[in-house]
């Protein structure tokens, strides 16, 4: 073989052999950050769904009168209390 393809082959193993361009992720700004999972205010649990949010205008006779009535409906605090209301 002549020189100048022992010259084009040993170029064409160097460009084999080079480390192909790796693309760095930026550094992420939560790195070494715990999640807030315990805070000091101890907030109240919220449904995802509150009645709060039922649009009335859209809804049916009954089921306004179904919605209101969920207003009026006594919540027992006690297992006594809940008995005593099944009666």
């Amino acid at each position: 073989p002549s020189n100048n393809e022992t010259e084009q082959h040993s170029s064409q193993v160097d460009q084999i052999e080079e480390e192909p361009v790796r693309y760095e992720l930026p550094l992420r700004t939560n790195r070494d950050v715990p999640p807030k999972r315990y805070t000091p205010e101890k907030e109240a649990r919220r449904s995802r769904y509150p009645m709060a949010n039922i649009a009335k205008g859209n809804l049916s006779p009954e089921a306004q009168i179904f919605t209101t009535s969920l207003y009026f409906e006594e919540i027992s605090t006690s297992v006594e209390q809940a008995l005593e209301s099944k009666v």
